[in-house]
């Protein structure tokens, strides 16, 4: 079918496959109204003083009228400019006319200007919160069309972000003894962003010295122990691994220690069989009270249990058969805490949590197994380890 357009007259005419035309139609259009259609504006919201809009007729030749925020309109051309725009909203609109008469419904574009920064947030307060990591925390800055976001950088490189009800952040891959200085920008929904806070230094302690246990000396150095066995034929390194083999669950040992707010555990497991979840790895804070744990159902799926927060998070990863090296870290600083997991040196991302709560009590204990009854599984562990940093495989 051809179809031919000339000024306001439309011709169709069907085609066979010899090319002979039949039932030819011409249609006339010249009364036609003029349709007005904005092809192009600024963003919205948009950073610029200036606007700049095309637009066309649906019926030409046309003439065009433009306005802006409600003058009186005048004669212009696509496309169109405007400078000198404030801050706020603003209204464009624009009117055809043709030979047949004018666009009754003129075509209309609104948009918001914000050019304006947020205002400089204060210098952040920097703590040291471990070997590994450092709290910060700041004023709120303020926009008029409201701010959006926070970026923080540390010794010039930006690190990470904060959503816009957050004043403060957690960063927890400082490295131990080091000093750094951090510093604060706010961005607002139109994309101005604000200079950065003066900087504020913090200077991480010293790491403390990790505790290591393969139980080559039995349960010696563990503060507490139950249901686990001493075996020597499954075993990832030395003579000795832990075993809990069990139709009623309670195997464990645990170990108290002095982390603070950062803490890492490692530990090898092995698990032989399940027909129940398993709790492989947990910290406790002050009192004995859970912080959250890392667990594998019985059809090997890892999950992520923050009893902080009342959570529980799945992961895609299964632990196969075999030994497999499981690390867990928690950095507590209140609505800014994370929760990092790692299987065999890769970080489990899928469970972990860049920012979580786990509320402010330090942490004071590790612990290897569960002390919940009721549940049948075997699984061993060996070379179980806790410090104030990354440990790894």
């Amino acid at each position: 079918m051809k179809v031919t357009i000339s000024g306001t007259t439309v011709t169709v005419a069907p085609t066979d496959e010899l090319g002979r035309t039949f039932d030819v139609q011409t249609y006339s259009f010249a009364n036609a109204i003029a349709d007005t259609v904005i092809d192009s504006g600024p963003a919205n919201p948009s950073t610029s003083g200036s606007a700049t809009f095309s637009f066309h007729s649906t019926i030409n030749p046309a003439t065009f009228a433009c306005a802006i925020d409600g003058a009186a309109p005048t004669a212009c051309t696509s496309p169109v400019t405007y400078t000198g725009l404030a801050d706020g909203s603003h209204s464009f609109s624009v009117s055809a006319t043709a030979a047949s008469g004018a666009d009754p419904t003129p075509a209309v574009r609104s948009w918001t200007i914000d050019a304006t920064a947020p205002t400089i947030p204060a210098s952040p307060a920097a703590t040291p919160l471990g070997p590994s990591a450092v709290g910060l925390t700041w004023s709120a800055s303020s926009d008029a069309g409201g701010v959006a976001g926070y970026d923080i950088t540390r010794d010039g490189v930006v690190i990470g972000s904060a959503g816009a009800s957050q004043t403060s952040f957690s960063d927890a891959t400082a490295s131990a003894s080091t000093t750094y200085s951090y510093a604060v920008r706010a961005r607002d929904t139109a994309g101005n962003t604000s200079a950065y806070s003066a900087p504020a230094a913090a200077t991480t302690p010293a790491g403390v010295a990790p505790f290591q246990n393969g139980f080559e000396a039995g349960f010696t150095g563990w503060t507490s122990s139950g249901g686990l066995v001493l075996e020597g034929s499954t075993l990832h390194s030395g003579l000795f691994s832990a075993e809990g083999n069990t139709t009623n669950g309670a195997t464990y040992a645990k170990k108290t220690v002095t982390a603070g707010l950062d803490g890492y555990a490692r530990v090898y497991v092995n698990l032989k069989s399940a027909a129940s979840q398993v709790n492989l790895l947990r910290m406790r804070a002050t009192g004995g009270v859970s912080l959250g744990y890392v667990f594998v159902t019985a059809t090997g799926q890892l999950g992520w249990r923050n009893d902080a927060a009342a959570t529980t998070t799945m992961s895609s990863t299964i632990l196969g058969p075999g030994w497999h090296a499981l690390e867990l870290h928690l950095l507590v600083n209140g609505a800014t805490s994370i929760s990092d997991v790692w299987l065999d040196g890769t970080r489990v991302a899928d469970i972990a949590a860049a920012l979580t709560t786990l509320g402010t009590s330090p942490i004071t204990e590790f612990q290897i197994g569960e002390v919940q009854s009721g549940r049948t599984y075997d699984v061993v562990f060996d070379d179980a380890a806790f410090g104030s940093q990354r440990i790894g495989p």
